[in-house]
């Protein structure tokens, strides 16, 4: 039998280029000039809030719709531009679709071997080596209705992934799941994709998928393309405020900057990045600590959401700004007390006025 790394080889020298997408549904603007560069076998996320435009772009890519102006190219072979449309058939793309859309009076194998070509000898072969990626040898005879949610996405991946496209896309493939199914589920397609060593676009509204799945993100508001990062450099120093508080949860302080220290109402802080005059600055929630002494800064807990592993504590300072902290599940304060709050790393600063959260 082939060895299935050998035998993706190919998939895994592709590459994605997409440059000034424009897409308009009649006088509405969708996309505004998108650039997107996938690098060879590399997972990205297309993360952003409804309406965003990230479903638009997978289309496009995939070929079901054509842009107003702009071009793609896969692997340096140009799919779209303005004297070319290739049929979505010849683009060499997989789909995972959000429903999986697999054939319900086909069994798993039928599934997976759907489309391909050759005779039933090789589809067999092909067939094989995918249930065996995928972790469902000795399921090829079930039907859909007998599998579980995440055995049912491996099937549409394992289908997808059975003419060795070019590229995979993925919209929204884990929203159909279980939240307690998720988390498991993505570390098998995780692993899944890095063996097939294929360059994947994945769209989710869902920010802790896109952090932990794709190697990069690029985070979509009205069209664009905000920010393109890994996903530390993303939730660490985010390129924009908007950024700062669509990608998990922020606090946001004004504070008078001078070099490499901020006077806020924290006291003074440390500063990533050496900043000058009004700024505000972007503290995430396990940044703060909350003391048993009271030392220094005052806060008074308004409220507590345990989790277990950990808890969000709100607390007002004296100065009547609101915080919420994030701590360990061990930690222990009272609504209505007061503590003590620290800032315990540096903080990101934004030049201007305070940010938007809305």
């Amino acid at each position: 039998m082939t060895d299935i790394s050998a035998m993706l080889t190919q998939t895994a020298t592709h590459t994605l280029e997409c440059s000034r997408l424009t897409k308009h549904y009649g006088a509405q603007q969708v996309l505004r000039g998108v650039d997107l560069h996938v690098r060879s076998g590399q997972i990205v996320a297309l993360l952003g809030p409804s309406g965003c435009g990230k479903t638009t772009t997978l289309r496009l890519i995939a070929g079901f719709e054509e842009p107003d102006r702009g071009r793609i190219a896969i692997d340096g072979r140009v799919v779209t531009d303005a004297k070319t449309a290739i049929a979505v058939e010849q683009r060499q793309i997989g789909m995972v679709f959000q429903e999986y859309a697999l054939f319900p009076h086909l069994s798993v194998a039928d599934n997976i071997g759907f489309g391909l070509p050759g005779n039933a000898r090789d589809k067999a072969g092909r067939i094989g080596e995918l249930l065996a990626l995928v972790g469902l040898a000795g399921l090829e005879k079930r039907m859909p209705h007998e599998l579980s949610g995440g055995q049912q996405q491996r099937v549409a991946l394992a289908r997808a992934l059975a003419p060795q496209p070019r590229v995979l896309l993925l919209d929204e493939p884990f929203s159909n799941l279980d939240t307690a199914l998720r988390a498991q589920v993505r570390s098998e397609v995780k692993a899944i994709l890095r063996q097939a060593g294929i360059t994947c676009v994945l769209v989710t509204h869902d920010q802790e998928e896109a952090l932990s799945l794709a190697d990069e993100i690029a985070v979509m508001f009205d069209g664009q393309i905000a920010q393109m990062a890994d996903a530390q450099t993303l939730y660490h120093k985010p390129a924009t405020r908007q950024v700062a508080a669509f990608v998990g949860e922020a606090n946001f302080l004004p504070a008078m900057a001078h070099g490499d220290q901020a006077a806020c109402a924290l006291g003074t802080v440390g500063l990533h990045e050496a900043a000058t005059g009004s700024v505000d600055l972007m503290i995430r929630p396990e940044q703060l600590q909350l003391l048993p002494e009271v030392n220094g800064v005052r806060a008074v807990v308004r409220w507590q959401e345990f989790y277990g592993h950990d808890q969000r504590i709100g607390i007002a300072l004296e100065s009547g700004e609101a915080l919420t902290v994030r701590m360990d599940g061990d930690a222990h304060f009272v609504v209505g007390e007061t503590s003590g709050v620290k800032l315990r790393s540096a903080a990101h600063a934004f030049a201007g006025a305070t940010v938007q959260t809305t």
